[in-house]
């Protein structure tokens, strides 16, 4: 039984992809929760989702266009 690594490494490395997106919304979620709940400022709380979010679009971007 002879597995070749090569036929296997893109569908691993497009999983791997997919799940830190996945956790990168979950945390997003939780994070805008504790922001918009417990925050002093709804505006403060807005920039930051915004800059989270446009800091996370860069990174995803980047993984992107590498795999």
């Amino acid at each position: 039984m002879d597995i070749q690594i090569s036929t296997y490494f893109p569908m691993l490395i497009q999983g791997l992809f997919f799940f830190l997106l996945f956790l990168f919304t979950l945390y997003g979620v939780f994070l805008a929760y504790h922001w918009f709940t417990f925050g002093t400022s709804k505006h403060t709380s807005q920039l930051a989702l915004v800059v989270y979010l446009a800091g996370g679009a860069v990174l995803f971007l980047t993984l992107a266009s590498i795999t």
